[in-house]
């Protein structure tokens, strides 16, 4: 597997097509004031689902604030991280993904460990994304690979069709790492 920056020859593989994940439980969070806690609330096998997320319309010529990465395994695309500047000095990773059957076999962490280079190596301070509570094995890749909770919204979905649902903002300061 390698991993290279999305250039215009490689435009097309900007819309990888989203796959489902299962929705196992959901990640409580509270802050007592100094520290952000968590714990994680796992449901039944019976009441296991699964969820995609619809997939997006990138175009690459419209996307000059953004930088991405490819994860290719013989010349075919298998994963993507899409990452823009924050006003906060660091990386906004607005989309991670991996195409299913290649998923737990490093191809998410290979794809952040190029973002996070390439964040250091344009001065920038950290990465920090948004995990939805209840996608529980996105929110234990995030805790492994380093980003600390930040912060909690449980208003964001409020009057959708996703009510119920939060969102917790995890953050990798480049120092942290």
């Amino acid at each position: 597997m390698k991993v290279i920056k999305i250039d215009k020859e490689h435009a097309q593989d900007l819309n990888l097509k989203n796959e489902p994940f299962d929705l196992k439980g959901k990640v409580e969070v509270s802050f007592d004031g100094k520290n952000w806690l968590y714990k994680k609330i796992l449901l039944p096998s019976k009441q296991i689902k699964k969820m995609t997320f619809p997939d997006e319309n990138y175009n690459f010529d419209e996307m000059n604030d953004y930088v991405s990465f490819g994860a290719y395994y013989n010349d075919e695309c298998i994963g993507l991280a899409i990452l823009t500047k924050d006003f906060n000095s660091r990386f906004y990773l607005s989309d991670l993904k991996v195409k299913s059957e290649y998923r737990h076999h490093g191809v998410a962490r290979s794809l952040l460990n190029e973002a996070y280079k390439y964040a250091l190596e344009n001065g920038l301070i950290g990465l920090f994304t948004i995990c939805q509570d209840n996608n529980l094995d996105a929110f234990d890749f995030y805790i492994n690979f380093g980003f600390e909770i930040g912060g909690y919204d449980n208003k964001v979905y409020k009057n959708t069709k996703q009510e119920g649902k939060a969102d917790i903002l995890l953050y990798l300061d480049i120092a942290r790492k």
